[in-house]
């Protein structure tokens, strides 16, 4: 996508769910775990669910945290994800060790993904 038309778009890249299909396809975790997830731009939430949903299909006990500088798409984010903070992430302030596990899909130049696992 042109930088220009990626502008007009906002930066919204909303990661496919067959992507993510294949991206949670890898990660595993231990039934009855606690896994806490942070999107830091989540945009309409979607991807953020899907991982959620996953995880918790596989017995761990899920809480989702999103991120969202866009209005409306915070919004959305907020029907479908635990918690959302409206705002860009360089406005919030996380303690050490407060998450799990991030996806961050953010509005770069080109398109990509990546999931970080914190330990």
């Amino acid at each position: 996508m042109a930088r220009l038309e990626s502008e007009a778009k906002g930066g919204f890249y909303p990661t496919p769910s067959e992507e993510m299909d294949l991206i949670l396809k890898r990660l595993s975790c231990v039934p009855g775990e606690s896994i806490t997830l942070l999107d830091p731009c989540c945009g309409k939430g979607a991807a953020l669910k899907q991982w959620n949903d996953d995880l918790t299909s596989k017995g761990a006990i899920t809480t989702s945290f999103g991120i969202e500088i866009e209005k409306s798409r915070a919004e959305i984010a907020e029907k479908v994800i635990d918690h959302v903070a409206k705002c860009g992430y360089e406005e919030t302030r996380m303690s050490h060790d407060a998450f799990s596990a991030m996806y961050l899909n953010p509005p770069f130049s080109a398109t990509s993904s990546l999931i970080t696992m914190f330990q």
